[in-house]
């Protein structure tokens, strides 16, 4: 049994960046059960610099190679007893499992877990702390995408193997995300071993999210990313979204095209803010969600209410 714990951080509430100062959260922007991503693997590229204003380009990634990652319930998986606390597992086509484990809190995380994998017994150990250090353009080998957060992650995990010895990983990701897409669109990581004590050489891993996927098209499309939860709604909703800066208006609007909610927000921090929306005496329907900021930006996203 193959029993890992994912490298991509799960939910961030509120992380302030000494470079970009903003904030992130991300409680409505994780995966669900249920969900599925095709990733692309490619030659690492350089994850560029720090700040706002900044373009990433990498329109010359290439595939080596893809893979396919399911979001599951975690209840029933192999390693479920080893973190109980775990909201989803992650499987892909060849049957291993990870663990995403929730936050709800600054995102500084450290776990443990330990498994017994033919007779030996295995004590892992490790920690995860992150900061948005940057905010701009990616640009990808599917297109284009505006008002795009990176997050900057350093992890340490140490395994050791009983009458074996230790192995220590230490890696850096930086991972590109936008409110639309419950998945990031793009990571850089290098990661380093030490196996017994003797360092190996530094790995270098790119990864970038299929076009195809769910969101992405209408993420790339609208300069604002906007994702709801729940969606269906009753009476209440959270929303996510990509400010730059400015002050927004939130729009419900009905499908006749009529302007039923309407919120008006201060200038919101650079980066991934989060409003909760009242729907008291809205009609069950499909309407739509939209951010307009006052320097023309605009995102949408469909909500239905039940």
């Amino acid at each position: 049994m193959q029993t890992n714990r994912t490298l991509i951080p799960a939910a961030l509430l509120i992380v302030s960046s000494p470079a970009v100062a903003q904030t992130l959260t991300g409680a409505t922007n994780n995966p669900q059960i249920g969900d599925s991503f095709v990733l692309q693997y490619s030659t690492p590229l350089s994850p560029g610099g720090a700040g706002t204003g900044q373009t990433w380009d990498f329109s010359a990634a290439t595939v080596d190679s893809t893979e396919t990652q399911y979001f599951v319930d975690p209840q029933g998986t192999p390693g479920f007893s080893t973190v109980p606390n775990a909201d989803l597992a992650i499987t892909t086509d060849f049957a291993s499992y990870g663990y995403w484990i929730a936050n709800n809190s600054t995102w500084t995380d450290t776990y443990g877990f330990a498994f017994d994998a033919d007779g030996l017994q295995v004590t892992s150990s490790g920690s995860a702390a992150a900061e948005a250090d940057g905010l701009g353009t990616l640009i990808t080998p599917y297109g284009t995408v505006s008002n795009v957060l990176r997050i900057r992650q350093e992890n340490e995990e140490t395994t050791l193997i009983t009458g074996i010895g230790e192995l220590n990983v230490e890696s850096t990701q930086y991972l590109y995300v936008k409110p639309g897409v419950r998945f990031p669109l793009a990571i850089v990581s290098t990661s380093i071993s030490t196996v017994f004590g003797i360092p190996g050489e530094p790995v270098n891993d790119m990864v970038w999210l299929d076009g195809s996927t769910v969101g992405l098209a209408e993420a790339a499309h609208h300069a604002i990313g906007v994702e709801l939860y729940p969606n269906p709604a009753k009476d209440r909703i959270t929303i996510t979204y990509g400010a730059s800066s400015s002050a927004v208006q939130v729009d419900v609007i009905d499908a006749a095209g009529h302007v039923v909610r309407t919120e008006q927000l201060s200038q919101q921090p650079i980066g991934i803010n989060r409003v909760d929306l009242p729907l008291n005496n809205v009609p069950a329907g499909i309407y739509l969600v939209r951010i307009l900021a006052d320097n023309g930006d605009q995102g949408v996203q469909r909500l239905v209410i039940e």
